[in-house]
């Protein structure tokens, strides 16, 4: 690796990085629209990432393994397909998710290679283990390293780790301390292994982090098209930063990074969008498409095509059923980019301006509660909210909470200047 610092905490012949974000500054990594940032580096050279970020918020699954799970599915075909020239940049990894009984407050993890039940699984995508939370804060309190903070403020929010407790719990850490759960649905933050033999460049500064030479090119101005990026770029779209979510038939989705200006109910129905619904600005599916949409000027408002918002419930089932059709065991063996999508008026929105739905990239852990446009199935038809990290079935009908607009560009909008970086979005026109 080309002008890479190391840190000097090493265990089983693995580098670790350790400490706060002050003292830990070199080691964050631009790759494939997303930032990460450097935890350890084997003694083949080979470099081990965590997105600096939640993306997504998802139930880990059934079972407390991580072979056959859903979080195992989502991270190896939804998100890895987000990953640009990952045949050549990722390395198949081993991951670790056995049995922890032994972790408290006192009691710190055990190395994974040490514990007696070995759960191994070999995949380009994972999740950073308990064990190596720990050991990035071992020149740091607990609560302070610079995994689990922003800056200089605490991750406020809950997220997976691969280890697990017993055959029924896994662990997920919440402002630096660990707990266990067998039922909940918390943030991912996915980590992976690039390959060390490859060339960086940058100084691993939050400012300028380091690049892999065979990532996505730079675009040429006013002829590179926004639908030949990659899924996490930002777009500066009328004076406002947005994230690009995927492309789908030459469409860009993007996704609002803050929250807009106000608390409102959801829908006065499940069905967000519906033309029955009631028609008040007191709800978001008419703010957003009537109040707010005729807000924004008029040569992006022309950037704008109508695109189908998936509302397909989810309850226990897997988060695949927020879009496929087919029942939970065959989506076990079926990417949701290749299952039966919906298309009965129930279960979608055709329209300018929609919400996340459960399990869609950048639907992950926000500073604000905010509403998805997934139906819970439960009761009285309660939505999926995330509140810090994790999913929350909300009743519709009495509980405001923020929103994060989606909405869709067209096939022909050009970039015309900016990195893609947060601090310099990609500018658009037509």
């Amino acid at each position: 690796v080309d002008n890479m610092d190391t840190p000097d905490d090493e265990t089983d012949d693995i580098t670790y990085f350790s400490g706060t974000n002050e003292c830990v500054d070199m080691n964050y990594v631009w790759y494939s629209g997303k930032l990460w940032r450097i935890i350890s580096i084997n003694p083949d050279g080979n470099i081990k990432l965590i997105t600096e970020n939640a993306i997504t918020t998802i139930r880990w699954g059934s079972t407390y393994e991580f072979n056959g799970s859903e979080m195992y599915q989502w991270l190896n075909e939804d998100f890895y397909d987000t990953l640009y020239n990952h045949n050549n940049v990722l390395i198949n990894t081993i991951w670790n998710s056995s049995t922890d009984i032994s972790i408290t407050v006192s009691n710190p993890p055990a190395r994974p290679s040490s514990l007696q039940q070995q759960n191994t699984t070999l995949s380009p995508v994972g999740l950073i283990t308990a064990y190596e939370v720990y050991n990035s804060s071992r020149n740091a309190s607990k609560n302070t390293s610079f995994i689990v903070t922003d800056g200089s403020s605490v991750k406020q929010y809950y997220w997976w780790t691969l280890t697990a407790y017993d055959s029924t719990h896994n662990f997920y850490v919440t402002s630096g301390d660990f707990g266990h759960t067998s039922s909940n649905s918390f943030s991912v933050r996915p980590s992976i292994t690039v390959n060390g033999n490859l060339t960086f460049n940058g100084e691993g500064t939050l400012s300028n982090p380091y690049t892999i030479s065979v990532d996505k090119e730079f675009p040429t101005y006013d002829v590179t098209l926004i639908n030949s990026r990659s899924s996490g770029e930002y777009v500066n779209f009328d004076g406002e930063l947005y994230r690009i979510v995927d492309v789908n038939n030459g469409i860009t989705k993007i996704i609002k990074t803050t929250s807009s200006e106000s608390y409102k109910k959801y829908a006065s129905t499940m069905n967000y969008g519906d033309t029955n619904n009631t028609q008040s600005e007191e709800y978001w599916d008419y703010y957003l498409n009537n109040t707010w949409y005729n807000n924004i000027s008029t040569s992006y408002k022309n950037m704008l095509v109508d695109n189908t918002f998936y509302r397909g419930v989810v309850f226990i089932n897997s988060y695949k059923k927020s879009i496929c059709t087919e029942n939970e065991e065959l989506l076990n063996n079926i990417k949701v980019s290749d299952c039966t999508k919906y298309s009965d008026s129930n279960s979608i929105f055709v329209g300018k301006v929609g919400l996340s739905r459960l399990g869609e990239m950048f639907s992950g852990s926000r500073s604000s509660t905010y509403w998805l446009i997934t139906p819970t199935g439960i009761g009285n038809s309660p939505i999926w909210r995330v509140y810090q990290g994790y999913l929350v079935g909300t009743n519709i009908n009495s509980n405001v909470y923020n929103a994060y607009p989606v909405i869709t560009l067209k096939s022909s909008i050009k970039i015309t200047g900016g990195t893609g970086y947060s601090d310099s979005p990609f500018e658009i026109s037509e």
